[in-house]
């Protein structure tokens, strides 16, 4: 504190003053900095430890093992492998002509042809060209259906190189940058290619692409209104709207993990969130450009995909992590926006390798991660009880004053208050980490799909867990559309906290339940300070501008009535404006709009 300063005029600095004189680290630093040393320390458990461990655990150990220091494969297993993914996508059409290869060739592209290949690309490897497109829930009936959402169009580069003032001087290297990659794949295919056509056609490709980053790119301020992305249609329906494509073609293909067990036909439904683009902009596009041009196109994001697809060996040097992303978290310079030097973090333990390696973890394997932090940071039953009881407490302490403040609106009527009290009794509370992990039968059975062995290589481990994340997308096709809502949806191992609107639950991983935020040793104040206003933060995001298009149960569902959503929206935009009229630098100011909901969740 700084108590030279006059908390009515200056409470930030008041409150703030004397920890920005002496650089001290941000709470949330302090806090991650721990949960590293966890991270490091939970791969030291004895011997024993892991004989005993179920497979999903003993598993993950192995792709650890692996990811630092495999030397049974090379960059020529790493091309063979890829060369093999690259002739299955070809292998699936082979009435289609890749121009890249044959630029001389007759080409046919009609709408057959154009979903098999870019539903393959999808359902197989990931992919989207032309088309984005996930499985998901239902946003409206998340208990009972399981469905395909058709979204905008992804552009391979980012918007900053099509602006009028930046593409005549970026456009050659964003060519370049397609040449090589095609060059990279025909090399693997034992393919020769005309370096004056591809060329010629990479040009083509990125003029092609700058159509889409430019048109098909909707502002992500209406996107925040989810009714409107939330428009279902048959097959049949998006035949005749969207007719550059055959859709029971491309949902098939999409689904070609399953083989023929789930039939489809022009009756299926699925739901498009962006009509005007995909019906318009996108076909209009297709049916506009030169088919060489399409094909090219669907075949580079194909072809790349592909190729970041399958992982060098650990020990060539190219880092699976860009260096900038690590830099970015580890930088030992690291300024603020005001351009005030930080206190140093220092570099974890472990090195590069590590930190590398840590991140594939908690994206591949999250809950065998999860149970080896748990057994590590809380390896008795009763401090595992312990924390879920006494952070539930204080949480729902918040919780009942929320209420108290929600009744004591003017402006929102009793219908409406009846459907905000309703996501708070039906709010899920997650804490620490989810009980099933360290039950041994439930991880090994949510895991049984999963065949990674210690025998397998880097990239044959990279590859399996790549395809069992593609099945478990689409497999709820197959009749089994169990939602949990207790899902946390990442690894525990983290300083954050969330609210998952459509799941209406608050997660508060065991990460950030520990100091500065938490001790249950603190004074209470202390602990409402703490983790009380994380606490408040994350559920006043089941009342911001997009968790209140939500229910309680996380079904997307008006609650409000007309008069008091107008009320709502007059106070959004108060806020709103609040925040757009911060300007750090003359000409640089908040988008109040855009960060709306963590604005509203702050005040």
């Amino acid at each position: 504190m700084d108590i030279t300063k006059d908390p009515c005029n200056d409470f930030y600095h008041y409150v703030c003053g004397k920890g920005q004189e002496n650089n001290l680290t941000s709470p949330f630093k302090i806090s991650q900095r721990r949960d590293n040393q966890v991270e490091a320390d939970m791969w030291k458990q004895p011997a024993k430890y892991w004989t005993d461990a179920p497979l999903p655990v003993k598993q993950v150990k192995w792709f650890r093992d692996k990811c630092h220091n495999d030397n049974s494969y090379t960059v020529a297993d790493k091309n063979a492998k890829t060369k093999e993914m690259l002739e299955q996508y070809l292998a699936y059409t082979p009435e289609a002509i890749v121009p890249w290869f044959e630029p001389q060739a007759d080409l046919t592209m009609n709408p057959t042809i154009l979903s098999k290949l870019t539903g393959y690309a999808k359902g197989q490897f990931g992919a989207y060209p032309l088309l984005t497109t996930f499985a998901s829930n239902d946003f409206k009936k998340p208990d009972t259906e399981y469905t395909f959402y058709v979204d905008q169009s992804m552009a391979i580069f980012i918007p900053d190189v099509y602006t009028d003032e930046a593409y005549p001087d970026k456009k050659g290297s964003l060519a370049m940058d397609v040449t090589t990659e095609i060059t990279n794949a025909a090399k693997i295919l034992g393919k020769r290619v005309n370096a004056l056509s591809v060329s010629r056609m990479a040009n083509d490709i990125v003029d092609f692409d700058r159509v889409i980053s430019r048109t098909m790119q909707q502002d992500p301020i209406v996107r925040r209104q989810l009714e409107r992305n939330y428009n279902q249609h048959t097959l049949a329906d998006l035949n005749q709207k969207a007719d550059q494509f055959d859709w029971v073609t491309y949902i098939n293909a999409a689904l070609s993990l399953l083989g023929d067990q789930v039939p489809v036909d022009d009756t299926w439904k699925v739901i498009v969130m962006e009509e005007d683009i995909t019906f318009n902009k996108l076909n209009a596009h297709i049916k506009n450009s030169d088919p060489v041009t399409v094909a090219n196109y669907v075949f580079f994001k194909a072809f790349s995909q592909i190729l970041q697809a399958v992982p060098n060996p650990p020990k060539v040097k190219r880092d699976i992590l860009p260096m900038d992303e690590f830099r970015a978290q580890f930088s030992n310079d690291k300024r603020t926006l005001t351009g005030m030097l930080r206190k140093p973090l220092p570099l974890p333990d472990l090195g590069i390798r590590e930190s590398i390696c840590g991140k594939l973890i908690e994206a591949f394997l999250p809950w065998p991660a999860t149970r080896l932090y748990v057994d590590t940071d809380h390896p008795d039953q009763e401090s595992r009880d312990s924390i879920k009881k006494n952070v539930a407490e204080i949480a729902n302490w918040i919780f009942f004053g929320f209420r108290s403040q929600l009744d004591q609106l003017n402006w929102m009527d009793k219908q409406s208050k009846k459907g905000a009290f309703d996501k708070l009794d039906n709010l899920v509370l997650n804490i620490a980490y989810p009980d099933w992990v360290t039950d041994n039968a439930q991880i090994t059975e949510y895991y049984k799909t999963l065949d990674i062995t210690e025998e397998d290589n880097f990239m044959n481990q990279v590859l399996k867990l790549t395809n069992y994340f593609a099945m478990n997308e689409v497999r709820p096709f197959l009749g089994d559309i169990t939602r949990d809502r207790g899902d946390f949806s990442s690894f525990i191992g983290t300083t954050n906290a969330w609210y998952q609107p459509q799941m209406n639950s608050i997660t508060f991983p065991e990460g950030i339940l520990q100091e500065p935020f938490y001790n249950p040793d603190y004074p209470l104040a202390t602990i409402f300070g703490g983790l009380g206003s994380i606490s408040g933060h994350e559920l006043t995001h089941g009342f911001d501008d997009e968790g209140v298009q939500w229910d309680g149960i996380g079904s997307l569902n008006a609650w409000m009535s007309a008069t008091s959503q107008i009320s709502f929206d007059e106070m959004a935009k108060c806020v709103v404006d609040e925040y757009s009229s911060f300007c750090p630098y003359p000409g640089v100011c908040v988008d109040g709009a855009n960060t709306q909901g963590e604005n509203i969740a702050d005040n």
